[in-house]
């Protein structure tokens, strides 16, 4: 599974297969809250559905949780941490 940290990715993304494989309770957004995303590849993709992401290091305090959008993606990075998480967590990315 490959991850990617997009400065210039509005919201948090993960697949679908992904949340699935992990376990995440997916639930399905209003219409109001439904999003079109156009991937660096040009493919249009649309999310109806989000779910919550519980993030744990166990090498260090760091804990929370992540909003991401569900969408079906076939490409290599399967999860797509944008400006929510740089925003709220100012990470050290190295």
């Amino acid at each position: 599974m490959y991850g990617l940290v997009d400065s210039g990715a509005q919201v948090n993304y993960i697949a679908g297969k992904l949340a699935t494989s992990l376990g995440l309770d997916i639930k399905e957004l209003h219409e109001a809250g439904c999003r079109k995303v156009r991937t660096v590849d040009g493919t249009l993709y649309e999310s109806s559905s989000f779910t919550l992401i519980k993030v744990e290091d166990p090498l260090s305090p760091l804990r929370f949780t992540l909003f991401a959008h569900v969408l079906y993606l076939n490409g290599k990075h399967q999860l797509i941490l944008g400006r929510p998480l740089l925003s709220q967590y100012n990470p050290q990315i190295d």
